[in-house]
């Protein structure tokens, strides 16, 4: 019984979604005869779903030639399908101009499918890549955050060559644009674009250590560290020895052997904490040179240390780097 009564409940739901469409159609078919653009849009992407393509086509030049983008795109769809049921250069190439015609009007779905059509290629179009990348732009300053994604697959796929194209200011503005979107390996790219510049400017040093910055807050350790070093020379930052630790201690408490080694020898000149200068040398030199058995012959800043500290103090100091050393082992697990 309770079977029969969802059974019926389900028939009764199904009709008035028919109803509510049937009185949907109606209401944009009259808004439609009566001048109205986007409801004859609406209609022709209604009758399109439902394979009524003849029909469809009627209603969306009728919208088509009142400059509507949209019924453009759609046009472009039926027109694709056709082509994909019987291929001929004169339907791709029908296809294509009312993609493009669309595209060129603003359309951002019509952008992003021309970028996909050029970066996959199909039937009678050759891949290019650099025709991906300019409608993938276009999409993207239209605000596709798909477009700013099938950007970086084309640089990671287009190597080295590509990469040194990324140079020119257009490109780099590009990777400031997605930057704003959160895009981690953006941040990276452009990094590393401006690391390799000849002839800095504070400006440049100053963008260098906000994208590090960024990085390091997103969990790139290699960045924190860098950032702390920025901080310890005063790159593009005021100097600042407080903030140099902080971010040196995220990278070595996360393992980074070259953050730790830094961290002790600060403390090692400010001469106030030996026993933290002993444990963060201590640990960073055992992890930079695991085969070396007296770490004094490769740091003469861990050497000094101790000839400076009694015996008590260094025996206390070896338990505070084992205790280190435990805290790090133990994070790199999480």
């Amino acid at each position: 019984m309770k079977y029969k009564l969802l059974l019926a409940s389900s028939i009764v739901a199904l009709l008035h979604n028919n109803v509510c469409y049937a009185a949907s159609y109606s209401e944009l078919y009259k808004k439609a005869l009566e001048g109205d653009v986007n409801s004859a849009t609406m209609i022709g992407e209604m009758l399109s779903k439902e394979a009524k393509y003849e029909d469809a086509v009627k209603w969306l030049e009728h919208s088509a030639q009142a400059g509507d983008s949209r019924a453009v795109y759609q046009l472009a769809l039926i027109a694709e399908k056709v082509n994909d049921a019987n291929y001929s250069e004169e339907n791709l190439s029908h296809f294509l101009d009312l993609l493009k015609k669309s595209a060129q009007m603003g359309n951002l779905d019509a952008n992003l499918k021309l970028g996909k059509v050029y970066q996959f290629g199909r039937k009678g179009v050759q891949k290019d890549l650099n025709q991906a990348k300019i409608w993938y732009e276009k999409a993207a300053n239209l605000g596709s955050n798909e477009a700013f994604l099938q950007l970086d697959l084309i640089y990671q796929h287009k190597g080295v060559d590509s990469f040194n194209k990324l140079k020119e200011q257009e490109n780099v503005e590009w990777l400031r644009k997605t930057i704003k979107t959160g895009n981690v390996d953006s941040i990276e790219n452009l990094t590393s674009i401006l690391e390799k510049k000849e002839n800095k400017t504070q400006e440049d040093l100053k963008e260098i250590a906000e994208l590090y910055k960024k990085s390091a807050e997103a969990g790139n350790i290699y960045s924190a560290e860098k950032l702390g070093n920025i901080y310890l020379l005063g790159k593009g930052v005021d100097k600042d020895e407080n903030k140099a630790l902080q971010w040196l201690k995220v990278a070595g408490l996360s393992g980074n052997a070259n953050a730790a080694r830094k961290i002790g020898e600060i403390y090692a000149k400010k001469g106030d904490n030996n026993d933290e200068a002993f444990a963060w040398l201590v640990v960073g030199l055992s992890a930079l040179f695991p085969d070396v058995q007296d770490l004094t012959k490769v740091s003469p800043d861990l050497e000094d240390l101790l000839n400076k500290m009694t015996s008590e103090e260094v025996e206390n100091a070896q338990k505070n780097a084992e205790e280190l050393a435990f805290k790090i082992k133990s994070s790199q697990k999480k």
